[in-house]
C-alpha cells in the first residue's frame, strides 16, 4: 500500500529492489525492496519478528551485501561487494546501533570504546580526541570515561554504544530495535536522544515493532515477510489499520486504533482529526454525544 511521499529532501541512501537470501531460507528475507532514505528525515520502520527490519537496516549501514539490486549514495551506484571503497564510503555515512549494545562494544574502557571508530577511520589525534570527548559528553558518560563497559547498566552500554555511533559522525543513524532490551525510564532517555541527534539533522532510522513509538514521526515503513507493505506518513496508515484494509501480520495496533475500530463495528462513528490519544477521546466523546 503506498501512502503519500515523505517530505521532499535530498536523496542519501537509495535501496533499489533489494534482494536478500539467506542460505536454506524458504524465501528471501528482502524480497524486491525499493527504499529512499533521505537526509535528515526520521522514518520507523515497522515489522514483526522474521520481517526483513534487520535484514534492511544491515543493508542501509552498508554490513550487509545484497544479493541483488542496487545501492546509490549520494545519487552515486556503488559496487555491492564488501571491498568496494563505495561500500566503506556507506558505512561511513551511516552508523547503526544494534538490539544489543554488547555486540558493539569492542574495547576495555567506556573512552578506549568510544575512540574505536574514530581510529579506524585514520584521523589525526587531535580529532579522534576531539570526536570523543564530544561524544562521550552528549551521551551523560563523562563519569564513566574510564570504567569498563561491563559494570555500565543496560541503559548506559546503549548510550556507550551510541556514543560511539556519533563520534564517526554519520549522516545518518540507525536504531535497530534500541529500546528493546530497556526499561521503561531508558527507553524515554533513548527516544529522548534520537529527537536530538535528529534535530542535530541527522537522518534516524528507528527499527522496531512497537507502533506506539512510532506514532508521533513523519514516515512509516512495514515491512511483511521481505516486502515493502506501506511507506507514507503515519494518519493514513493508522486509518487503513482502524478501518481493516491492512493488517500487518505479527503487530499490534495501539490501542486508541483498537478502540476506533471497535465503536466503529458497534455503530459509532468515529472520526478522529489527528491519529494521537487525545484527538482519538475526543473523536469519541463527539460520537457519543451526537448518538
Amino acid at each position: 500500500m503506498a501512502g503519500p511521499e515523505a517530505r521532499a529532501a535530498a536523496p542519501l541512501v537509495a535501496l533499489e529492489a533489494i534482494t536478500v537470501r539467506y542460505p536454506g531460507a524458504a524465501r528471501p528475507a528482502l524480497d524486491g525492496v525499493t527504499l529512499t532514505l533521505r537526509a535528515g528525515e526520521w522514518v520507523s520502520v515497522l515489522g514483526a519478528n522474521g520481517s526483513g527490519k534487520t535484514t534492511l537496516a544491515r543493508v542501509l549501514a552498508g554490513l550487509l551485501v545484497p544479493d541483488g539490486g542496487e545501492i546509490r549514495l549520494f545519487g552515486e551506484r556503488i559496487a555491492a561487494d564488501q571491498a568496494s571503497t563505495g561500500l566503506r564510503r556507506l558505512r561511513r555515512a551511516v552508523g547503526m546501533v544494534f538490539q544489543n549494545p554488547e555486540a558493539q562494544i569492542v574495547a576495555a574502557t567506556v573512552e578506549d570504546d568510544v575512540a574505536f571508530g574514530p581510529e579506524n577511520l585514520g584521523l589525526a589525534a587531535r580529532e579522534i580526541e576531539a570526536r570523543t570527548d564530544a561524544a562521550i559528553v552528549r551521551m551523560g558518560l563523562d563519569g564513566h570515561r574510564h570504567d569498563e563497559p561491563a559494570r555500565l547498566s543496560g541503559g548506559e552500554k546503549q548510550r556507550l554504544a551510541i556514543a560511539g555511533v556519533l563520534a564517526m559522525e554519520p549522516r545518518a543513524v540507525v536504531f535497530d530495535e534500541a529500546s528493546s532490551m530497556l526499561d521503561p525510564r531508558a527507553r524515554r532517555r533513548l527516544m529522548g536522544e534520537m529527537r536530538r541527534e535528529h534535530a542535530a539533522g541527522r537522518a534516524i532510522v528507528h527499527i522496531t515493532h512497537d507502533m506506539e513509538e512510532a506514532r508521533d514521526v513523519p514516515r512509516i515503513v512495514v515491512l511483511d515477510r521481505g516486502r515493502l507493505l506501506y511507506d507514507g506518513t503515519p494518519a493514513p496508515f493508522f486509518e487503513a489499520l482502524a478501518a481493516g484494509r491492512i493488517s500487518p501480520p505479527g503487530l499490534l495496533p495501539p490501542f486508541w486504533v483498537r478502540l476506533v475500530a471497535a465503536l466503529r463495528a458497534e455503530g459509532f462513528p468515529v472520526e478522529p482529526e489527528r491519529w494521537e490519544a487525545e484527538a482519538v477521546v475526543e473523536a469519541v466523546w463527539r460520537s457519543f454525544s451526537n448518538a
